[in-house]
């Protein structure tokens, strides 16, 4: 187990070679890291921002290693909230979610995260309070890069221009989910609570330097604003052929 001040330890979770100890506003977590994936930005999205309360407004939110230059801004009706779900709760001792209001509620950072096209992944929980019309969860990109939307009840994986990857089936309002947008080796697999939902061979473009990276809508005339909770985004990279299931949060345990 390392032990550390809090801004060396979260950046020292980035590469996730081994367990690590984190101590933030009376949070602890030990994550039990694997050293398959790289960790390129991991938004908490409440558990390391100063003075964050549930209810309050969120106008900035930082990148769980500290790093400044990944912060993202809140826009419009954007919310912390205590509603977060029990497996992010029991896994990672999460207890504070982002909350959108579905009408002009976004995070944003004003260039793509990672301009990568293959070997990478990105995965969120989210909780939606809308059954119908098409919501954005979290896009990279703009024209290139990729994305989680919520399509009337169902969740699905989205290369802008290419098209969809996989299909949760329905999963109504209410109810939190655990999203993974992987693509391994030229092959796209999407995932709904760790299980496989669809797979593809098609790849994404990569997105432009200045194309935005978005959590709860896009950029665009259809923002596609989403109404509900979102919680723990993370984005990775790893070598071909070195992903596995097991690298989601969804497989990691905090004590």
């Amino acid at each position: 187990m390392i032990a550390r001040p809090v801004p060396k330890v979260l950046a020292g979770r980035r590469r996730m070679w081994l367990p690590v100890l984190i101590l933030s506003l009376g949070l602890v977590r030990v994550v039990a890291a694997r050293a398959q994936v790289k960790v390129e930005a991991w938004y908490y999205l409440g558990d390391v921002d100063d003075n964050a309360r549930a209810g309050q407004p969120i106008h900035a939110t930082v990148e769980a290693g500290r790093h400044v230059a990944l912060t993202l801004r809140g826009e419009g009706g954007v919310t912390y909230t205590g509603d977060v779900s029990s497996a992010a709760r029991k896994m990672l001792k999460d207890t504070l979610a982002a909350h959108f209001n579905g009408l002009d509620g976004r995070l944003i950072h004003a260039g793509p995260l990672t301009q990568a096209t293959d070997n990478f992944g990105v995965e969120v929980w989210a909780k939606a309070e809308t059954d119908d019309g098409f919501h954005c969860v979290v896009r990279n990109g703009g024209r290139g890069g990729f994305a989680i939307v919520r399509n009337g009840e169902a969740y699905q994986g989205y290369y802008p221009g290419v098209g969809f990857i996989g299909w949760s089936g329905d999963i109504p309002a209410g109810q939190w989910v655990h999203l993974a947008l992987v693509r391994d080796n030229g092959k796209t697999t999407f995932y709904v609570d760790g299980r496989p939902r669809g797979r593809s061979d098609r790849a994404p473009s990569a997105p432009g330097a200045q194309e935005p990276f978005t959590i709860g809508a896009q950029v665009g005339p259809e923002p596609g604003f989403f109404r509900g909770a979102i919680d723990e985004v993370r984005l990775f990279t790893f070598e071909p052929g070195r992903f596995s299931v097991k690298d989601l949060l969804l497989h990691h345990q905090a004590h």
